[in-house]
């Protein structure tokens, strides 16, 4: 089918990868370039966080682990393996429903917390270097025979004499281009700054705070605004981070500031993966709200969009 996937978020692109791969001609239409989408400013560790808790995520995360695990294997890719912790101020926490999709974690207690932390867990998880996986999966859709374009529609419906099929990735932006009034925009803004020698990921329970090493470079968050669409950097915001980013680690103290990113995560009660048709019988299959957990099902719900495809006659 000639498919054309609304969308250029690491969501759209992953799902165009695996529709091309399928035999598929494939083009995504982004209203911006990689560098301004709301994937650019993720942390991209994986695992579900900030959308539902359902089996059907879990079924989705099991699969992109899969992808995660081949893709370990492949240096220029970007994924990488990392010890992760997630603490609390508190003496215990409620466990996240995925936990039991990884093999590696255990639960941490006092002096196995980092300072300030009385409980939490590790587990070996995988991250997805952003700089080096968002561009190289796009390098891929294009080598399956992809294709991207920029594009700003005011409706889908703007594309459906160019297509047999219509993909709505779209994010948190479906809330106009899909008239969908339940999904929210969640603000999120990280400070990337070169990597001191950290080496351990580290996040909370309790705030929006982590401290997520790549390579070279070391992302420090967060913020979690709902309701806010801005896209500008917040100063304030910034000097919060880095204050609380160096009570936790002398390290961090003074950094050398790389990049200030800033994005909208699209928070829904329940990731919006269905059917659908546009008003002139085009077919429709939508695949976002993945709220802050696009990189992390991108692959699972990309498969699921595939087996959505209606076969041709």
């Amino acid at each position: 089918m000639n498919i054309g996937i609304v969308g250029g978020g690491i969501v759209g692109v992953n799902t165009g990868l695996v529709l091309a791969e399928a035999g598929h001609k494939v083009s995504i239409i982004s209203r911006d370039p990689i560098r301004k989408t709301t994937s650019w400013a993720a942390a991209a560790m994986c695992y579900p966080v900030n959308v539902e808790e359902t089996q059907r995520c879990r079924d989705w995360f099991k699969v992109s682990l899969a992808h995660m695990q081949r893709l370990f294997e492949v240096e220029e890719s970007g994924v990488r393996q990392i010890e992760w912790r997630k603490c609390t101020r508190f003496d215990s926490f409620d466990a996240p429903f995925w936990l039991h999709c990884v093999d590696d974690w255990q639960l941490l207690q006092g002096d196995e917390c980092p300072q300030g932390y009385k409980s939490g867990l590790q587990a070996t998880l995988y991250a997805m270097h952003v700089d080096t996986y968002f561009p190289w999966m796009v390098g891929q859709f294009e080598a399956a025979g992809g294709s991207v374009t920029y594009a700003e529609l005011g409706a889908l419906s703007d594309i459906a004499d160019n297509f047999d099929l219509v993909v709505n990735c779209t994010g948190v932006f479906a809330k106009d281009i899909a008239n969908d009034h339940i999904i929210k925009p969640a603000r999120g803004q990280v400070v990337v700054i070169k990597n001191p020698g950290i080496t351990e990921c580290i996040t909370s329970f309790d705030e929006p705070f982590y401290v997520y090493p790549r390579g070279e470079q070391c992302v420090l968050g967060g913020s979690f605004e709902v309701g806010k669409w801005s896209m500008s950097v917040d100063d304030d915001i910034t000097d919060a981070i880095l204050n609380r980013a160096a009570e936790f680690d002398e390290r961090l103290k003074d950094p050398e500031i790389l990049d200030v990113r800033v994005g909208l995560r699209p928070i829904r009660a329940e990731v919006r993966l269905e059917r659908d048709a546009l008003g002139d019988g085009t077919p429709l299959i939508h695949n976002y709200g993945h709220g802050g957990a696009g990189y992390t099902l991108s692959w699972g719900c990309a498969e699921q969009v595939s087996s959505l495809v209606p076969r041709q006659p």
